[in-house]
């Protein structure tokens, strides 16, 4: 066998090959041995035909399929060799030529890793949002505070107002005919908190427990039950119990009750010194991301799209995990948005493209900057990890450190350095 011509066009290349009459007639030989086996022939026992009088009776190409399977392998092997290059998926196949007693002719099209062109990467100017912390972000720190400690007492002679937690029942109905999941009894609910239907809790707001109240909305075009979307709906409701909040007042005992420190003024230095903390995290970030975004929009790279669609796969399974650990199933998921796998993948697609697409280009900065961590840093790396996970480092290294998870780490944290670097070319 003999590559007669490569040719590459973005990530695709091209490969046209040559296989002699020989390699063509000893996959043919090979495949007689599979096929005549499941043969069943007059004056023969089942797999004693002899191969002239098999090819005589049913045509030589019979064998055809079978000797293929038998020599596309051997030869997309001989490709890979000859090329060295790594596929990142499946090749097309294109048998241009293929009969007993000549040449064979074959197209491969394999799928390479794109390509990058880098564009401008280092002392960018770029623009991002900051903030500072003031007086006013520990004030309403401290209003959260106060209303995440504070207690809910009945009112019993005063209208429900925004914000006040009511019990009811409720039942709705579209054109006079109730709809399933319309009715509920007993249901607790914060006015103001927007978990109804839009224009639902604003015309609880001023009524008082035992009324018969009559709520007239709309239901929202893009609501997810497609059979009420747009439609006028009218709930009956009735309250049987307001609840308002009561906070504590701002001094020294709410500080000792709500955190370890002593003083009012100790927890307020204590809130402003983990908002400047995590501001500072948000402005890295910010950072990062507008450093990163710039160096991506210079580059240029052609993407192939099974690299977006296994990524957008990855990060379904990942939002599936991340549903199961709150309890739900990924199908009941589904039902309540009324999509399908392929809609969710479909969703997912823009987000996949852009990980990926800064994923090709930091890589090749990696490659062109020669970033490579050392063996202490991985160290370092592997016992953060361990760290997070609440985990002895050597249990850890037992537990995640599988087949190609050290290759796996290893790119991590060069690509952590490379973002790290990029980052200190604007200190």
């Amino acid at each position: 066998m003999e590559i007669k011509s490569q040719s590459r066009e973005k990530y695709l290349l091209t490969v046209e090959m040559e296989l002699t009459p020989e390699e063509v007639e000893a996959s043919l030989a090979q495949a007689y041995r599979r096929v005549v086996k499941q043969i069943n022939a007059p004056g023969f026992r089942k797999g004693k035909l002899p191969r002239p009088i098999l090819e005589a009776r049913y045509g030589v190409e019979i064998l055809y399929d079978d000797a293929l399977d038998i020599l596309l392998p051997e030869a997309y092997d001989y490709v890979l060799q000859e090329t060295k290059v790594e596929p990142i998926d499946s090749p097309e196949v294109d048998v241009v030529a293929f009969a007993k007693g000549e040449k064979a002719e074959v197209k491969f099209i394999l799928t390479l890793t794109p390509e990058v062109e880098l564009g401008e990467y280092k002392d960018l100017e770029v623009e991002y949002e900051t903030r500072e912390i003031e007086d006013k972000d520990v004030d309403e720190e401290l209003t959260r505070l106060q209303n995440e400690h504070a207690r809910l007492v009945p009112i019993e002679d005063e209208p429900a107002q925004d914000g006040d937690f009511v019990k009811l029942d409720f039942s709705g109905s579209v054109d006079g005919e109730e709809f399933p999941g319309g009715q509920g009894e007993n249901y607790d609910l914060e006015l103001g908190s927007n978990s109804f239907i839009p224009g639902f809790e604003d015309q609880l707001v001023g009524q008082s427990i035992g009324e018969d109240i009559k709520v007239e909305v709309k239901f929202p075009e893009d609501y997810h039950a497609e059979e009420l979307a747009g439609k006028d709906a009218v709930f009956m409701c009735k309250l049987h119990e307001i609840r308002r909040r009561e906070v504590l007042p701002l001094d020294d005992d709410f500080a000792k009750d709500v955190s370890e420190s002593d003083t009012l003024e100790e927890l307020k230095a204590e809130i402003k010194k983990n908002l400047v903390e995590t501001t500072e995290v948000q402005n890295k970030e910010a950072k990062r991301e507008a450093i990163l975004t710039k160096v991506v929009e210079n580059a240029q790279v052609d993407i192939p799209p099974v690299m977006i669609s296994r990524q957008a796969e990855q990060m379904l399974q990942n939002f599936e995990g991340s549903l199961m650990q709150q309890g739900l199933r990924m199908e009941d998921y589904q039902k309540i948005l009324n999509k399908t796998h392929e809609d969710m993948i479909a969703d997912f697609m823009p987000q996949a493209e852009k990980a990926v697409r800064h994923t090709l280009v930091v890589d090749e900065i990696t490659k062109v900057e020669n970033i490579v961590a050392s063996e202490e840093e991985l160290e370092e790396y592997i016992t953060e990890l361990a760290q997070n996970y609440q985990m002895e480092v050597e249990e850890f290294k037992k537990i995640a450190m599988g087949a190609g998870a050290q290759e796996q780490l290893l790119s991590e944290l060069n690509y952590k350095k490379t973002i790290d670097f990029l980052l200190a070319e604007k200190e």
